[in-house]
């Protein structure tokens, strides 16, 4: 009986330790494909960043295909958190200007991912389907944004041949060329660096502006102002 209590015992510490070390690998395959990219990082330079063996890294991760989904998987997890203020009201001013940098933060922790098309691709089929997918899932939200503020009146409705897709659809795409066209700061790897989030916000509002009130005008600037 003691050694099987002490076996029932030791199995919850053991997933512990293979969860901690899982969760420790994707922490530091994302800093290294962010920093590098993605097909400049192989799988032994990551071990040994976490003083592991390549054996041990390939127990939890068999390949950087592998390690890349794992990631996705966190991703999408933030990134549903992240959307959500701006879906509990119509965001304006201090609360518009906090709710995207939130949510540009969290793309940029992950922004390897779309930075690496035609890699993800090369590597696995069902990863470039990640990345389209992933693609579409802020598009759709900021569609969805979108359509709710012009409901809401906070937003004025775009004449032909504009519409509030056309509107979300440019805005996805300030987004990308914001990520793949900023240069990190390796000093503060997980955040943007200082004067690039407040210049992808402004290039947002620049999208948006043609359809917005003056008075959201007015406390979207008093608002940056302030950042």
């Amino acid at each position: 009986m003691s050694g099987q209590g002490g076996q029932a015992f030791a199995e919850p510490e053991k997933r512990a330790r293979g969860a901690a070390t899982r969760d420790a690998i994707l922490e530091a395959s994302r800093h290294q494909f962010n920093r590098n990219g993605v097909q400049a990082t192989a799988v032994y330079k990551i071990a040994g960043d976490l003083s592991i063996s390549s054996g041990n890294l390939n127990y939890h991760f068999k390949g950087k295909g592998e390690i890349i989904a794992g990631l996705a998987d966190t991703l999408d997890r933030e990134i549903a958190a992240a959307a959500r203020p701006f879906f509990a009201k119509a965001p304006s001013g201090e609360g518009f200007i906090q709710a995207m940098g939130g949510f540009l933060t969290v793309l940029w922790r992950y922004r390897f991912f779309f930075n690496a098309s035609h890699y993800l691709g090369g590597i696995s089929p069902d990863l470039a389907l990640r990345q389209d997918a992933m693609r579409s899932l802020i598009r759709s939200m900021i569609r969805r944004s979108t359509v709710d503020q012009i409901a809401l009146g906070t937003m004025r409705s775009p004449r032909a041949p504009n519409s509030a897709n056309v509107i979300a659809d440019n805005i996805v795409s300030v987004w990308i060329a914001w990520l793949q066209e900023t240069m990190p700061d390796d000093s503060a790897d997980d955040v943007p660096p200082p004067g690039a989030l407040r210049n992808c916000i402004e290039h947002h509002f620049g999208v948006i502006e043609p359809y917005v009130s003056d008075t959201f005008i007015d406390r979207f600037c008093r608002a940056l102002g302030h950042h």
